[in-house]
């Protein structure tokens, strides 16, 4: 027997495949947004860390605005410093610890005369996440900054 056309069983069936499919791309496309957004804050929160550490890097080694704490005193989710930041019409909240560092491999320690040897800070952004409501994950850079 020689049957010209489509019954309607698969018609249905090709619908339902066609219909999977094509939610299955708009959900795929959804992801990829949501992981570009992503990526576009966390790119904007590296450029505000980065930003404060430039600033920092530009005052003198001994000025009290880089008073650090010896290392393992202060702990990270407390910083000593930090301040709220507009840009691009969002908050930010923008912290900092710098943590004095006296280095053992220079064989002068503890009778050093230049105490600390170097500075390390830690610069860390974080915003409030759209989605959650919450504090999303924070970026964070740190750089050492010698005498």
């Amino acid at each position: 027997m020689n049957e010209k056309g489509l019954s309607i069983v698969e018609f249905i069936v090709a619908i339902t495949v066609l219909l999977f499919a094509i939610i299955s791309l708009v959900y795929a496309m959804g992801t990829a947004r949501g992981f570009i957004e992503q990526h576009g804050m966390e790119r904007r929160a590296v450029k505000l860390a980065e930003e404060k550490l430039e600033v920092l890097r530009e005052i003198p080694f001994d000025h009290t605005d880089l008073t650090g704490s010896p290392s393992g005193i202060l702990h990270p989710t407390n910083p000593p410093y930090y301040e709220s930041v507009y840009y691009e019409s969002l908050e930010w909240r923008r912290s900092w610890i710098v943590y004095d560092v006296d280095d053992e491999e220079d064989g002068l320690s503890p009778a050093d005369d230049v105490t600390p040897d170097y500075k390390l800070i830690l610069v860390s952004v974080t915003w409030i996440d759209f989605k959650t409501g919450k504090p999303a994950a924070p970026v964070r850079i740190s750089t050492y900054r010698c005498p």
